[in-house]
């Protein structure tokens, strides 16, 4: 039957006419609303106005309870009775699956953080580099020291000379041209002196014929032995001004192992992080793993309760949920196998292989040893050890050295010259008796004087000067920068110590927490397994529970590798960083054919790594969970036919509001079965507007996972990013 609208309106208010005509309904508004009202006003009237506090009154007492010196003060209050402090780490549920190999068609080698650095300093591309650096600057030693070396010498000339004779005088009256021709050959040593000085000493040989009638003896033969010297006595002389390039060398070569130390540490630092970043990426593949099989048997429950009590909106969300943990798993796994393959870059040993050709497992497990430091003496300690401190105050060196030169320069130049020699000649090409007639015959010639030099204002030395001036001005304000940065550096490390281990708490309490939360959903659930509305909100609220828990101890994990790497990360503030892991850095034996001999004492070098094959039969450790204990004394239906992770094979099957209890769970399957097992069929209506919230409570667990700051990256950070699996 159609109804027109007049018609309809109509009908409505007579019906509305009726019922507010009524008696009854008259009755309960007065009793429900008026009196009420009345009550309150009559109250309100017989009390003083002082009694009701004012809105100002509220936000001063809220205002006086703000105060983040007593909140925190309550947060590191003394722990409550019944709560264990973090002075040991306990067992993690997963430190199992860490150190096992998740990927059984290759063999995995297992190492521990002490052998890749090991294997960092022997193999490093990256260290390798740097270590050269230091033996290239140490050859500018060498150099500049060269310029006080003795240096040989030989010069040798012939001269054939026939020209035309313009005079008697030059040959004689019947030449008409005249011929020359002289041999000179002189050979000695010299060398600069360390005060300045030029020294040479010689020996000259010659030979001397021509058709002159004056050239008396004919073919003469001539020697000459020299000695000369020159001194400068203002500008250029002494041992500081002329040693003054090798001092700079020796000072640059210093500052580049200085350097070398600095970067050996930053890497070594990051062969760290780097370690506890697979670790972490494997512990969150393993909870991952746990969240899938959770969620799978969640799955398999409904699908078995569909025809009992579950509705199949139910299944379509915990299905959905279960295709959402598959993606974040093969994520997960992908994120593994990045780790290892950037440790691989850092280290670039051959042991390690290749990612397709052994997988790396991380035997050494972090650990709760928290130990105070005091920030003066971490500071102190700093001061005396950090490379980048020696490497300033050397820098100040160098930079006075150079001022000091420029000092020097602008004095005159004053230099003393001398030279003495003796000759010898014999004709008729008696170059023996010549070399004697030198000492026997005659006596020596001198010659003495001063040579002086001195540029018109001299603007070129004050130039230089006052750069020099400038330059070490800067070299200074660059070391008291350095040893503010150095303190900075220094005094949040040490911060990050204490604030990782109270860290460490909460983040245990927190996953304690929501563990409990999801036992205790899940029990709720377990019990209300029907086709209520209150049955599909405790679904949601389980498979956002569970993931929950998935969080969180990815989080505890974090925290854990935080103090780990911040006791790492404090030793290379302070600068003891090698000293602590007994690296030693000795110079080659034969100069620059052997690079720097760097070495780490210890037992972590004994035995060289070995990658161990995955046996076939070894059953994988079973994925228990931290809280599996609570799981065992959980009532819920399931499958005697499909036998789920996390159950019984003894239990019993009841109908209705039967309850069972389970005993030992079976083991749970491998990644790689995981990783490989199909999806769970869905047939039936379409998921439109069904799968719409359990994805988007399953994405807001997710994006907590996936914005988890990487372990703590002190001065240097390596980032992660889960989906693309970049730095």
């Amino acid at each position: 039957m159609r109804y027109s609208y007049p018609f309809f309106f109509s009908a409505l208010q007579n019906t509305m006419r009726k019922t507010f005509n009524s008696p009854k309904f008259l009755l309960t508004v007065i009793g429900v609303w008026v009196v009420p009202a009345s009550l309150l006003q009559a109250q309100s009237a017989t009390r003083p106005a002082s009694d009701f506090p004012s809105q100002t009154a509220y936000q001063d007492d809220a205002r006086s309870q703000f105060s983040v010196s007593n909140v925190f003060r309550e947060m590191t209050a003394p722990t409550v009775a019944g709560v264990p402090e973090v002075n040991q780490a306990e067992p993690l549920w997963w430190d199992q699956h860490v150190a096992s190999a998740q990927r059984d068609e290759l063999p995995h080698l297992g190492m521990d953080l002490h052998s890749l650095m090991y294997l960092a300093l022997k193999y490093s591309n990256q260290i390798r580099i740097a270590a050269e650096d230091p033996l290239i600057r140490q050859t500018a030693i060498r150099e500049a020291d060269a310029n006080f070396d003795w240096t040989r010498y030989v010069n040798t000339s012939w001269n054939d000379t026939s020209e035309p004779v313009s005079n008697e005088l030059i040959a004689g009256a019947a030449a008409t041209r005249f011929e020359d021709h002289i041999f000179q050959a002189a050979a000695g040593v010299r060398r600069t002196t360390r005060s300045g000085g030029q020294l040479d000493i010689s020996q000259r040989f010659g030979f001397q014929d021509n058709n002159s009638e004056f050239f008396i003896p004919g073919d003469q033969a001539t020697g000459q032995i020299t000695l000369a010297f020159s001194q400068p006595l203002l500008r250029g002389r002494g041992a500081a001004y002329n040693q003054s390039l090798v001092v700079l060398a020796q000072i640059d070569s210093e500052v580049a192992m200085d350097e070398f130390r600095a970067e050996l540490q930053d890497h070594l630092l990051e062969v760290a992080r780097a370690y506890w970043l697979l670790y972490q990426e494997r512990a969150v593949l393993a909870h991952q793993v746990k969240l899938y099989l959770k969620t799978q048997e969640i799955v398999a429950v409904l699908k078995e309760r569909q025809g009992i009590d579950a509705q199949r909106t139910q299944y379509v969300v915990a299905s959905s949920a279960l295709a959402t943990r598959k993606s974040d798993l093969i994520r997960a796994r992908t994120a593994v196998i990045n780790a290892e393959t950037r440790l691989r870059g850092l280290i670039n040993a051959p042991e390690l292989s290749n990612s397709d050709q052994v997988e790396l497992v991380p035997s050494e497990f972090p650990t709760l040893n928290f130990i105070p430091a005091d920030l003066r003496t971490e500071i102190a300690t700093s001061l005396q050890n950090r490379p980048e401190v020696h490497a300033a105050i050397k820098q100040i060196r160098a930079g006075a050295t150079r001022m000091g030169v420029a000092e020097h320069e602008l004095l005159p130049a004053l230099n003393l010259v001398t030279e003495a020699y003796a000759n010898g000649l014999r004709g008729d090409s008696d170059f023996g008796q010549a070399f004697t007639d030198q000492f026997s015959a005659g006596s020596p010639s001198y010659s003495i004087g001063l040579n002086y030099e001195l540029p018109v204002g001299n603007r070129l030395a004050k130039a230089r000067l006052c750069r020099r001036q400038v330059e070490l001005r800067q070299l200074e304000r660059q070391y008291s920068q350095a040893l503010e940065a150095i303190q900075v550096e220094v005094d949040i490390a040490v911060r990050e110590m204490s604030t990782s281990y109270a860290e460490v708490r909460a983040r245990r309490s927190a996953l304690r927490a929501a563990e409990a939360e999801a036992a205790t959903i899940e029990a709720r659930w377990r019990n209300l397994i029907d086709g209520s509305g209150t049955s599909s909100l405790n679904l949601e609220s389980l498979l956002d529970a569970i993931e929950r828990v998935a969080a969180a101890e990815g989080r505890y994990v974090t925290s854990l590798l935080t103090l780990n790497l911040a006791s790492t990360n404090l030793r290379r503030a302070n600068g003891t960083l090698l000293q602590s892991e007994n690296v030693t850095i000795n110079q080659p034996a034969n100069g620059c054919a052997e690079p720097l001999q760097l070495d780490k004492l210890g037992p972590s070098n004994e035995a060289p790594l070995q990658p161990q094959a995955q046996s076939q039969g070894s059953p994988t450790p079973a994925i228990d969970g931290s809280f599996q204990g609570q799981y065992e004394q959980l009532e819920y239906f399931e499958d005697p036919q499909q036998v789920l992770p996390f159950q019984s094979q003894s239990s019993p099957v009841q109908t209705g509001t039967s309850k069972m209890t389970s005993s030992a769970p079976t083991p749970a399957p491998s990644l790689a079965q995981v990783m490989m097992a199909p999806e769970v069929p869905l047939s039936g209506a379409p998921l439109s507007g069904i799968v719409g919230r359990s994805v988007t409570s399953a994405r807001r667990a997710k994006s907590g996972l996936k914005s988890e700051a990487p372990v703590y990256t002190a001065a240097r950070s390596v980032g992660q990013d889960r989906t693309s699996g970049s730095n």
